[in-house]
């Protein structure tokens, strides 16, 4: 699946606007370069975007300070990050999976809720329905 321009702006939080850091044509270059890993093209994007602040000065007016240097540091991490996600071999979003429970068989969780020396859970499946839409009537909220 090739890599696109909003997938590498989620991934380094560059929102379309007024204060983008790089604009689309940037970003057509850069998957020009890197069409298919999607890690590798944010890991560029994060380079482009760190030279930027590399440039420019720190700013400071009154009590408040800007500091180009950690943003650079910042985006240069980002780089390195996107790189060792993208040599592991992930090279779409979608490769970014959720939360996953392994190790755990339904028989374990089973033999977890027969176990009566173990206090008894007091969440159970359907226990949120709401009866007068088709939940359990039987359902007590107290039990």
């Amino acid at each position: 699946m090739a890599a696109t321009e909003e997938q590498i702006r989620i991934l380094i939080q560059d929102a379309k606007g007024p204060k983008q850091y790089l604009p689309t044509e940037h970003y057509t270059a850069i998957l020009q370069l890197e069409p298919d890993n999607v890690y590798r093209a944010a890991a560029i994007a994060c380079r482009a975007i760190a030279s930027k602040f590399a440039i420019q000065v720190n700013t400071t007016a009154d009590k408040v300070s800007i500091s180009r240097q950690q943003k650079f540091e910042h985006f240069m991490k980002l780089a390195d990050k996107f790189d060792a996600m993208a040599d592991k071999g992930s090279s779409t979003i979608a490769s970014v999976g959720g939360p996953a429970l392994t190790g755990v068989s339904n028989d374990e969780i089973d033999n977890q809720r027969q176990d009566t020396d173990r206090p008894q859970s007091k969440f159970r499946k359907g226990m949120d329905d709401n009866p007068p839409d088709g939940g359990d009537e039987n359902f007590d909220c107290c039990q």
